[in-house]
């Protein structure tokens, strides 16, 4: 596994990534805060899912799994 290690940064939480993809969903996440708001309609949607994920974790995947089938899908 290789380390990738960012010094000297001001606007980053995390300095250190297990690989370029763990970077580079880092990187997404938080752009995506930082230019997006969310309604009350939708984030009461999202926390009815968060909800029902907890209750029944066995209907619902990882993002690990996800990211997994989305790449085996685009081989």
């Amino acid at each position: 596994m290789t380390t990738i290690t960012i010094k000297n940064v001001k606007n980053l939480s995390r300095t250190q990534f297990d690989d370029l993809a763990d970077l580079q969903d880092y990187l997404i996440s938080i752009n995506l805060q930082d230019e997006f708001e969310i309604s009350t309609e939708h984030q009461e949607i999202l926390d009815k899912r968060l909800e029902e994920s907890r209750k029944n974790p066995e209907n619902f995947i990882s993002f690990e799994q996800f990211k997994k089938n989305l790449n085996r899908k685009n081989v």
